[in-house]
C-alpha cells in the first residue's frame, strides 16, 4: 500500500522563493527510528530489530504463545526480511511457576489444568483486559517514537494472538493489521459478542488455522471469523492442514508475506532522497 505523495521538487534556484529554510531542504527524512533500550515497565524483555534496509517505516510486534518468550519470535521476524519494517518481540508481563515460560493472562487452574470456558468464569477475561492496558501503553510509547498507529502491525501464536486480536478490536488507535496463527479471542468474547463501533474497522486480520488444532478447535475458529467480521472490514481465515503449532510450511509463510506486502506502508525513499524535494503534507496519524 503506498502512501499519498507528499512531496514536491524545488529547484535549487527556486527555493527560497519559498520560504524554505535550508535544514528543510537537506536531510529532511529520518527513515531510521532511534534504537529501543527501554519500554514501558510491564515489558522488561524484548528484542528490538532494525529493518535491513534501514527504513524503519513500519513495525511488527511479535507476540508468542503460553509458556515461551520472546527469542524465537526475534528470530522468526529476522527471517521474514520484510520491508521498510522494525521489528519488536516481547516476552509476556508475567511469568509462570517452575520456569515454565510466561503467560499473556491466567491459563491454569490451581491443579496444573488449563482453565476452560464456562459462564461466569472471568479469570482469563480479567487478565486479559489488563493486559490490553499494558498494550495500550506499549502502542503509546512506539507513538512517540515516530511510528503512526496504522504503521504498526501484529503478528501473534495462540495466547499471543488472542491478545493481537483484543487489542485490534479495542485499541484506540486503529493499527495497521494483525496475523494470528492458531488463535481466536477467548471463547468468553465470542459467547457474549465484542462492542461494536458506529462503523467497522479498517485494519486487516489474516487468521491462520489447522483443522486438526486440538487445542483451539476449528469450529472456534469459525465462530472467531464470524465474531471479527461484524467489528472489522477485512477478516481472512485460511484452514491449513495442521495442528495447534506456529507457521511451519512455505505455503503458509506466503500467505503471511503477501498479507504484509498488501499493507505495509511503503516510502519512496528514491524520490524523497532526491535533491530539492520537500515535505508539503504533515504524516498522517
Amino acid at each position: 500500500m503506498w502512501p499519498p505523495v507528499r512531496f514536491l521538487w524545488v529547484p535549487p534556484d527556486l527555493k527560497y522563493l519559498f520560504g524554505l529554510p535550508e535544514v528543510i531542504l537537506q536531510g529532511f527524512s529520518r527513515f531510521q527510528k532511534p534504537e529501543i533500550y527501554s519500554l514501558p515497565a510491564a515489558f522488561k524483555r524484548f528484542a528490538y530489530i532494525r529493518s535491513r534496509d534501514g527504513v524503519d517505516e513500519n513495525i511488527l510486534i511479535l507476540l508468542h504463545g503460553l509458556g515461551d518468550s520472546h527469542a524465537n519470535f526475534a528470530k522468526l521476524f529476522k527471517q521474514m526480511d520484510l520491508p521498510q519494517t522494525a521489528g519488536l518481540a516481547v516476552t509476556a508481563p508475567d511469568e509462570l511457576p517452575l520456569n515454565m515460560g510466561y503467560t499473556w493472562f491466567p491459563a491454569f487452574e490451581p491443579d496444573g489444568e488449563l482453565i476452560i470456558y464456562s459462564p461466569g468464569e472471568r479469570r482469563r477475561l480479567d487478565g486479559l483486559s489488563e493486559t490490553r492496558k499494558r498494550m495500550e501503553g506499549l502502542i503509546e510509547n512506539l507513538l512517540q517514537r515516530g511510528w503512526r498507529s496504522k504503521n504498526i502491525f501484529l503478528l501473534g501464536f495462540s495466547q499471543g494472538g488472542t491478545v493481537a486480536l483484543d487489542l485490534v478490536c479495542n485499541s484506540s488507535h486503529p493499527l495497521g493489521g494483525v496475523v494470528a496463527v492458531a488463535a481466536t479471542l477467548l471463547e468468553e468474547q465470542l459467547r457474549s459478542g465484542v462492542p461494536s463501533r458506529p462503523s467497522k474497522r479498517d485494519s486487516p486480520v489474516l487468521l491462520l488455522h489447522g483443522s486438526h488444532d486440538s487445542v483451539v478447535p476449528l469450529s472456534l475458529a469459525r465462530l472467531n471469523r464470524d465474531v471479527l467480521k461484524g467489528v472489522l472490514q477485512d477478516v481472512v481465515l485460511h484452514e491449513l492442514p495442521k495442528e495447534h503449532i506456529m507457521i511451519s510450511s512455505a505455503s503458509e509463510m506466503q500467505l503471511v508475506m503477501k498479507f504484509f506486502s498488501a499493507h505495509l506502508c511503503l516510502r519512496s525513499v528514491a524520490l524523497e532522497t532526491m535533491p530539492g524535494v520537500v515535505e508539503i503534507t504533515p504524516s498522517l496519524s
